[in-house]
């Protein structure tokens, strides 16, 4: 008989962290989750603590949850690119939050660090496996990788097994306005036509969320350690992202085509890492992908007006 495991998720509350809450409830029966605000909804089963990991007096709150496994999800999602983003704002939270949760979480047997592929910085070649050299370009990706160094100080003086994850561009119902999906979306469901800046030959990985919370349930069950790229392993261009909101629409709007402002940027990362520590599934199709997130908002705006 397989021994209970009580697991703690931060971030809860966040774009990708309710759907890892959803997915870890399938099939866990305690599920600590743990966010800055209440959830929507009260959970049907597991408990919900509201907590600001920038606060030492807040975390410590979570001394009496003792968990067997922590998955660390609560970050500083970016909000501008440099040089307007904040340096102060995302050592606050995404370096001396994980630093106060690690001190209360010594007892744990088993870690999953939520980071980003933003470590890596410009790419040296492609795609990207995990033995490629980090240089970030952004203070978020420096104070990812910041904390990336002190959950390995931390769990191998605690003897606590880690894996780190570094998900690519994660998209699907929920994400939040700010990056090129949902401001598509938002603009394309507003009648209005979509900016596509040169050519759109720009490449990202895109990765749907539920196959992100997926993963993070799989890692639970099966523990595997080091580091892993979480990433779909299929590069598209801008261009086709937003081809592919323009279909899914069915309203006739063409792009208008801008000068570009910045470099093209190719990226690709490397998935046999993780297909080997987590197996292989079919990931989420991605013209479907879109088409459940512009229904999603659609819906939502709806529900708001």
């Amino acid at each position: 008989m397989t021994r209970r495991q009580r697991i703690l998720l931060t971030g809860a509350t966040g774009f990708i962290g309710r759907h890892v809450l959803a997915r870890l409830r399938q099939t866990h029966d305690e599920v600590i989750a743990v966010g800055r605000r209440p959830l929507d909804v009260p959970p049907e089963r597991g408990a919900f603590l509201a907590c600001d990991l920038t606060s030492l007096e807040s975390v410590a709150a979570l001394e009496t949850v003792q968990p067997d496994v922590v998955v660390h999800l609560a970050a500083l999602m970016p909000r501008a690119s440099p040089p307007q983003e904040s340096l102060e704002e995302n050592l606050t939270v995404n370096v001396l939050g994980l630093a106060n949760l690690v001190r209360c979480c010594r007892q744990a047997s088993y870690f999953i660090y939520v980071s980003s592929v933003d470590v890596y910085g410009p790419p040296e070649y492609l795609p990207m496996d995990e033995l490629h050299p980090t240089q970030p370009a952004t203070y978020y990706g420096v104070t990812k990788l910041a904390a990336e160094k002190i959950v390995q100080v931390h769990c191998r003086e605690a003897c606590t097994r880690l894996l780190i994850l570094r998900p690519s561009q994660t998209y699907g119902p929920g994400e939040p306005p700010v990056k090129l999906i949902p401001q598509t979306i938002a603009r394309v469901v507003a009648g209005q036509a979509p900016v596509l800046y040169g050519d759109g030959s720009d490449c990202r990985d895109y990765i749907h969320v539920a196959d992100v919370a997926e993963s993070i349930a799989r890692a639970v069950t099966a523990r595997p350690a080091g580091t892993l790229n979480l990433v779909s392993g299929t590069s598209r261009s801008i261009a086709e992202v937003v081809e592919t909101v323009l279909q899914v629409s069915g309203l006739g709007l063409a792009p208008v085509r801008r000068p570009r402002e910045k470099p093209c940027l190719q990226l690709a990362y490397s998935t046999a890492r993780l297909r080997q520590a987590l197996g292989d599934w079919a990931p989420r199709d991605f013209a479907d992908g879109i088409r459940e997130q512009y229904e999603h908002h659609l819906a939502s705006r709806q529900g708001s007006g």
